[in-house]
């Protein structure tokens, strides 16, 4: 996944979602994280990129934690893509 404006989405959680930075921060190392799981995530279509990941085999090898963060960062980035 190509992941722009991360500045732009780290100050957008920080404004809107009422987040500290350190939160900010990692929910952008998270996505991260998610581009190198499951390279078929799209910006374009974030909701296919979750059932994508719903089907690989390293995401579902994670903690149900980890699965859960992961994706409530892929949900906050959606909503930052949607209010652009």
């Amino acid at each position: 996944m190509k992941l722009v404006n991360l500045i732009d989405f780290r100050n957008w959680l920080v404004k809107e979602q009422g987040l500290s930075e350190r939160s900010s921060r990692d929910i952008v190392c998270r996505l991260s994280r998610l581009s190198k799981i499951e390279p078929k995530c799209s910006e374009k279509d974030l909701d296919l990129s979750k059932y994508f990941l719903e089907k690989n085999e390293d995401f579902n090898n994670l903690s149900m934690f980890v699965k859960s963060q992961l994706r409530r960062s892929l949900t906050l980035y959606k909503l930052f893509l949607d209010t652009k």
